[in-house]
C-alpha cells in the first residue's frame, strides 16, 4: 500500500504551493489515476512519490517505509517510468536493460533471467540487439516500460505514459498495463480524462495542487460543478496547441522515425505478446 500524507510543496516562500496538503492512499493491486489540467501538481506527486524531489512537509510511505526516512528501502519497491523516459541511445535494449537491472542491485543469473522475462513481456524480442537510437518512439517506450519490471518491484509508476503517442501504441499501452495490474499497484499520471477513466479502477484528481476528487471514475459525484471546472480546464488544454514542454519529447532525431511500428516489426511484437501469455 501508498500511503500519501500531507504532501505540501513550495519552490520558494513566496510562491503558491505546488501541492497543497495532498493526502491519498493506494491500495495494492489496484490501477490508480494521477489527472489533473497542467500546472495542477500532478508530475510533482509522482516525482516526491517516487523519491525524485522531497516534499517541503508531509510522509510517502510505500508498503510501509517511509520515503525521507528509509529512501534505499521504500525505492526498492518502486519501478519508475518518467516522461520521457531516460535511455542509453548508443546501447541496446538488451545492454540497457542489464545495465539498470545491476544499477537495482540484480546480478548474475537472476539478472538475464529478469531481462529475458521483461523483453518477452514487453514484446521486444526482435529488437533486443538493434541501437536504441534507431527504434522509433513506439519502442523507446516499451523499453521504459521493461525497465520498471526489473528488481520485481511491487509498484509501477508511469508518468503520462500515453503523451505524444498515436491510438495504436495507447491501446497496446493500455493493455500491458492492465495485465500489470494483476499483479502489481500501478499509479498513470496523466491530463486526459478519457485515457485513464475506463482503465483505473480509483481517479485522484488534483487542481491548483489539492486533491479535488478520490474515488471511481464512475461515481457520480464526479460530475459536480466543482469538477466541471476541472475538466473544461483539461478539455480545453488537450485542444491547445502543445507547449514547450510537450515538443521537447520530440527532438528531429524523433521526427525522422515514426510512433507507428513497421508492418513487420508490428506482426513481430504481436507474435512475441501472445508467446509471453
Amino acid at each position: 500500500m501508498i500511503e500519501i500524507k500531507n504532501l505540501t510543496k513550495r519552490y520558494t516562500k513566496s510562491m503558491l504551493p505546488a501541492l497543497d496538503d495532498v493526502s491519498f492512499k493506494v491500495r495494492n493491486r489496484k490501477i490508480y489515476g494521477l489527472l489533473g489540467p497542467k500546472g495542477a501538481g500532478v508530475s510533482t506527486v509522482m516525482d516526491i512519490i517516487a523519491g525524485v524531489t522531497s516534499p517541503t512537509q508531509g510522509t510517502v510511505l510505500i508498503n510501509g517505509y517511509d520515503m525521507t526516512k528509509q529512501p534505499k528501502e521504500a525505492k526498492q519497491q518502486i519501478g519508475y517510468l518518467p516522461s520521457p523516459p531516460a535511455l542509453f541511445p548508443d546501447a541496446s535494449p538488451r545492454e540497457y536493460l542489464s545495465f539498470v537491472a545491476e544499477a537495482k542491485g540484480v546480478k548474475g543469473d537472476l539478472r538475464d533471467a529478469q531481462v529475458k522475462e521483461a523483453i518477452a513481456l514487453t514484446g521486444l524480442i526482435s529488437v533486443q540487439d538493434r541501437l536504441i537510437h534507431g527504434l522509433s518512439k513506439y519502442y523507446q517506450k516499451r523499453i521504459g516500460l521493461a525497465a520498471t519490471l526489473l528488481g520485481t518491484p511491487d509498484v509501477i509508476l508511469l508518468d503520462e505514459p500515453f503523451t505524444g503517442s498515436d491510438a495504436r501504441t495507447v491501446n497496446e499501452m493500455r493493455e500491458l498495463i492492465r495485465r500489470l495490474g494483476q499483479t502489481k499497484t500501478v499509479i498513470i499520471s496523466g491530463h486526459v480524462f478519457a485515457e485513464l477513466s475506463d482503465l483505473c479502477d480509483q481517479l485522484v484528481i488534483l487542481s491548483e495542487g489539492r486533491v479535488v476528487f478520490e474515488g471511481a471514475p464512475q461515481d457520480s459525484s464526479i460530475s459536480e460543478l466543482a469538477l466541471g471546472e476541472v475538466f473544461a480546464k483539461i478539455s480545453q488544454q488537450a485542444t491547445e496547441i502543445p507547449s514547450a514542454d510537450y515538443e521537447d519529447d520530440f527532438s528531429e532525431a524523433d521526427d525522422e522515425k515514426s510512433e507507428e511500428p513497421s508492418p513487420e516489426e508490428a506482426a513481430e511484437t504481436e507474435n512475441e505478446s501472445k508467446e509471453a501469455e
